[in-house]
């Protein structure tokens, strides 16, 4: 399957189902949130102040908020894919939610989102029978279109 994990992210107990992801629009909602706390985190904050004013009665105020020219030291969001079907499944979400931030107004204004593909492969040995088992996973890294490739 494919997994998305904040960076906060704790390993659930024993026993609990990791979350898995049957559809691309139910993956796509986290992916367009991870994205818009990567490059502009205080957007969040300012879009639920802007909603309380409206609540207590006040005119509606444009959002004032500046998206920052880089992302600090924060880890930008990425997805790890077992299958071909993860694969597709997490192509799919990030389209929609690629077409999300161009059409969500207060969103609009973000960095264009990009994605680096990565394959990595683990070989080990098995304990029990001595056979060689290899392991093959695919990362997608969400990146701001605008990062040179060469900082990657």
């Amino acid at each position: 399957g494919s997994l998305v994990r904040p960076a906060n992210y704790v390993k659930p107990a024993e026993g609990d189902e990791a979350r898995k992801w049957k559809t691309p629009t139910e993956l796509a909602r986290p992916l367009f949130n991870h994205w818009c706390d990567f490059v502009a985190p205080g957007l969040k904050e300012a879009r639920r102040e802007a909603a309380a004013a409206g609540k207590a009665g006040q005119a509606p105020q444009p959002l004032d908020y500046e998206v920052p020219r880089t992302t600090g030291n924060r880890q930008a969001p990425f997805i790890v894919t077992f299958s071909p079907a993860a694969i597709s499944l997490a192509i799919k979400a990030l389209c929609f939610t690629c077409a999300d931030l161009q059409r969500q107004p207060p969103v609009a204004s973000l960095p264009d989102l990009a994605v680096v593909v990565r394959q990595w492969k683990r070989t080990g040995v098995d304990d029990v029978s001595g056979t060689t088992k290899v392991s093959h996973c695919t990362v997608l890294c969400m990146v701001r279109a605008d990062t040179r490739l060469d900082k990657l």
